[in-house]
């Protein structure tokens, strides 16, 4: 099988998945503190967000790590300049749009929320976007294969 050639992607490809490869690092580190909170820490929290918390079902749960951890899986890719960095970009955004569902439709994440939680959950959104977007560009532009 003949290899593919491969472009040289300019510089700012690489420096923009590498922050975006700590944004969604830093996605994973929330991740994780969440799902490994301890009684005593849910207890802590405020009511609202403690019986937000506390009614998180599982498929939720799992979407929110697809979201994340298929977002650094991706970004990891694209810096190794592997195609295969689409798919997994493509399934974060759908952990991303099924967790932000299940916040939006089916709990009352809305009534704990402020401005700033608003702004996140719209940036969290838009980078997701963003990322498939510049999977396909540097497929299109052959900076990966």
């Amino acid at each position: 099988m003949p290899s593919r050639k491969i472009n040289k992607a300019p510089n700012s490809f690489g420096i923009m998945v590498f922050i975006l490869l700590v944004w969604n690092l830093i996605g994973a580190m929330i991740f994780v503190l969440q799902v490994t909170m301890s009684p005593a820490d849910v207890a802590a929290l405020p009511y609202e967000h403690r019986l937000l918390h506390q009614a998180i079902p599982q498929w939720a749960t799992a979407a929110h790590a697809i979201a994340v951890f298929g977002g650094v899986l991706g970004c990891l890719l694209l810096l190794m300049r592997k195609a295969m960095a689409i798919l997994f970009l493509q399934l974060s955004l759908v952990g991303v749009i099924v967790h932000m569902f299940y916040f939006f439709i089916f709990s009352t994440a809305s009534k704990v929320m402020d401005e700033g939680d608003t702004i996140m959950i719209i940036a969290v959104l838009i980078i997701a976007l963003h990322l498939v977007a510049l999977a396909y560009k540097a497929e299109h532009s052959k900076w990966i294969t």
